[in-house]
């Protein structure tokens, strides 16, 4: 391989490498700023609840009596599922404090969830 075509491709993966990281760089703010509401609640019960909760449309809970997410959010009302679930669960464990918009975000993943599950029962 000659020098030109060498120094191309180190321009062409330095470049690519660039643009990977800006790219990085731009989910991090928009994670920042809000992001995908619906990927934040289910981090955000992944790190507080998954411990002990099953939190997506499958699976057993990790703790045998303990009941998985989608049992307990149709036990909720379905028009404001977010405040519903951080009232019930702050009632339950008062360990856990959620921000507003954590709410809203966790609201939104449950109502995504919520979906999925109605659409799979068709």
């Amino acid at each position: 391989m000659n020098v030109s075509k060498k120094r191309m491709m180190t321009k062409a993966s330095v470049f690519a490498f660039a643009a990977l990281a800006m790219a990085e760089a731009n989910v991090a703010d928009t994670w920042g700023m809000g992001g995908n509401l619906s990927t934040k609640g289910e981090a955000l019960l992944n790190e507080s609840c998954a411990k002990c909760h099953a939190i997506g449309a499958e699976g057993s809970s990790k703790i045998s009596t303990v009941k998985p997410f989608r049992d307990v959010i149709a036990l909720l009302p379905a028009d404001d599922l977010g405040n519903a679930f951080i009232a019930a669960m702050s009632k339950k464990h008062t360990q856990f404090a959620f921000e507003p918009m954590d709410g809203k975000a966790i609201g939104d993943y449950l109502e995504k969830l919520k979906l999925h599950i109605d659409s799979s029962k068709q």
